[in-house]
């Protein structure tokens, strides 16, 4: 009987460490918040945060997100000229959606098969040359494959810009995981 009382004493002891680990386990890992302009996105708490780059990383991908400095005008052009002339200039995948009430435009590209951009009219003419991948310290970040969308804010005074880099070719940009990232849009609690 005694010898009974020990196991069960031991087994109760197990299950309370266990829930102990477990909770703290819970409570530890917690996701990401990457935070734009009025916007935020979540990024799963596996990701590594580099704060001074203002980027979140893991094995195969690098996330960054922020906000635009330029008008929400400058960048509905910008999308305008890569969807009508974007395919002979490297862009590719060029479409435009709706997410949580944000306006979505999104590519891909090879940074190095990018070429200038020509788009509009006999009265209006804009070209966009190439741009490079920086990250928030303002070191460029070399790549062969990437995808970006931009989020206009639902009352359109606001940009932002997700990026996702492939650090490897190898690289599912359009995994659950990354649709789950992009579709975490949504306005910053003040």
């Amino acid at each position: 009987m005694e010898k009974n009382m020990k196991i069960i004493l031991i087994a109760v002891v197990a299950v309370i460490l266990l829930a102990l680990v477990g909770g703290y386990l819970l409570f530890t890992n917690t996701d990401i918040t990457l935070v734009g302009m009025g916007s935020e996105v979540t990024v799963p708490a596996y990701y590594e945060l580099d704060e001074a780059k203002a980027l979140a990383t893991n094995d195969d991908v690098i996330i960054i997100f922020n906000g635009i400095m330029g008008s929400v005008n400058e960048t509905t052009e910008f999308y305008k000229a890569i969807s009508a002339n974007g395919n002979a200039s490297g862009y590719k995948n060029v479409t435009e959606d709706t997410i949580n009430a944000y306006k979505v435009y999104e590519y891909e590209a090879d940074p190095h098969n990018l070429t200038l951009v020509k788009y509009g009219s006999s009265t209006q003419w804009y070209e966009y040359p190439p741009e490079d991948i920086i990250d928030g310290s303002g070191s460029k970040i070399d790549t062969n494959h990437y995808r970006k969308i931009y989020y206009i804010s639902p009352n359109n005074s606001v940009a932002n810009e997700l990026t996702i880099i492939a650090k490897n070719p190898n690289a599912d940009l359009h995994s659950k995981e990354i649709e789950d990232i992009i579709h975490s849009i949504k306005a910053t609690e003040v």
